[in-house]
């Protein structure tokens, strides 16, 4: 008898390791086969024409920090009001 190990290994799926005994007198030819009964896998895939590459650009906008260091040029919570306008009566 004969000990065939070895595993199959997809990226998808992970590795699957296999474990059997054969009789002295199989070829390799007839272990190669056996060793695809084991894995026992198929892949089928499809191609479709017609398809053609897009390019998209998405332009985005966003506020200019112009003080560095993140500094506020205006005072925070101050309140800036200015004084009525008076028209002065003989003017």
């Amino acid at each position: 008898m004969k000990k065939v190990t070895g595993y199959i290994d997809v990226r998808a799926l992970g590795r699957h390791k296999f474990e059997f005994y054969v009789d002295d007198a199989l070829t390799d030819k007839e272990i190669k086969k056996r060793v695809y009964d084991e894995c026992d896998f198929y892949v089928s895939y499809d191609v479709e024409d017609g398809y053609e590459e897009v390019t998209r650009t998405i332009t985005e906008y966003h506020k200019r920090d112009d003080e560095p260091f993140g500094m506020v040029s205006k005072p925070v919570n101050c309140v800036t009001r200015s004084a009525p306008i008076h028209k002065i009566e003989g003017d």
